[in-house]
């Protein structure tokens, strides 16, 4: 006969069995949280580059329809305004009635002077956040005081030497290498003499802390008096490497914050160094330098060819084909998987 305490006693676990049930399911997290982790990124890298392969798909669109490939800068100075009053649109300005984006191009307004790079009647234009210029992986792409781009345009070196000035003396002339020219005028096709396939389009940069706490790998170093136009790309590399902490006092926060403005700082990269290297970004002002392709995937970057293809160029890659890709006649062989 069984005790009415016995008869009360109900099922359940011991504290032993409780901590290795814990145990065993603290396991099973610990295995497959990497691969989701994984497998998520893998989905925001892919939509990065599809969004480039539209971006790509637009410029043969404008191609198509103006014979001529956007340029980079869309500077201009209209002739009914005084001298020194003049106007920036990026490459992604020409390239908004192929994205769907026609009442935005329309809104903007080029015939008035520049304040503060963005005229205020364009103010409002500038401050819209376009999904197809940006990528899912990067979270600083938050509209302050612009829109944002992770997409930038490739414009070559950006190196510059010294020619005779036709008022006399001498002034300085950027060596043009990329496919997007940075002059406004509109590159025909048959000018990128390594081929559309072997040719860098665009390619991904992380957008600049935005007046947070400076991160080397997406904000950049000003070292205006202390270089001059006439730097080579390997140059740069070693002013760049050799720049110290204290130097983070001069950094800028401001890369990508704006795709309405043509600057480089804003709306394009320069070939020089691989991806996501460790070389620091550095420049004259806004202009030349060091303005590598970053990403916040793991390893690499993604890059739209002229072509049209989307392709994933690793971190690893040779520094000399990535300079090979980046332009687009130096009749450099490329060769990469």
């Amino acid at each position: 006969m069984t005790s009415p305490r016995e008869n009360t006693r109900r099922p359940g676990f011991t504290l032993v069995e409780l901590l290795v049930t814990v145990g065993i399911i603290s396991v099973l997290v610990g295995l497959t949280l990497p691969a989701v982790q994984s497998a998520r990124e893998a989905a925001r890298r892919a939509r990065c580059a599809d969004r480039q392969r539209q971006l790509i798909q637009a410029v043969h669109a404008f191609e198509a329809a103006h014979n001529g490939l956007p340029s980079a800068a869309t500077d201009h100075i209209p002739l009914h305004l005084a001298p020194g009053w003049f106007v920036r649109g990026s490459i992604f300005v020409a390239l908004l009635p192929h994205l769907e984006q026609v009442a935005l191009s329309q809104a903007l307004n080029f015939e008035v002077p520049a304040v503060d790079l963005v005229p205020p009647a364009n103010v409002t234009a500038a401050t819209r956040t376009l999904d197809v210029l940006l990528c899912p992986s990067d979270p600083y792409t938050d509209a302050d005081p612009y829109g944002c781009t992770n997409v930038r345009a490739n414009v070559g070196l950006n190196e510059h030497r010294r020619v005779p000035s036709i008022r006399g003396g001498v002034s300085m002339e950027l060596i043009d290498t990329g496919p997007f020219s940075q002059n406004g005028l509109l590159r025909r096709v048959s000018e990128i003499r390594d081929g559309l396939s072997n040719t860098l389009a665009f390619s991904e940069k992380s957008v600049g802390s935005g007046g947070g706490r400076f991160d080397p790998s997406r904000d950049w170093i000003s070292v205006i008096g202390r270089y001059n136009y006439e730097a080579s790309a390997d140059e740069w590399i070693g002013l760049c490497s050799g720049l110290g902490p204290e130097s983070t006092a001069q950094g800028q926060t401001n890369g990508g914050r704006a795709w309405l403005l043509d600057l480089p700082v804003y709306s394009a990269f320069f070939p020089s160094v691989p991806p996501n290297s460790p070389v620091p970004d550095c420049s004259l002002g806004p202009y030349q330098g060091i303005r590598a392709a970053r990403s916040g995937h793991p390893g690499g970057v993604n890059a739209a060819m002229a072509d049209g293809s989307v392709r994933w160029f690793a971190d690893s890659i040779d520094q000399q084909t990535w300079r090979a890709l980046g332009t687009r006649s130096g009749g450099e062989p490329v060769t990469f998987e």
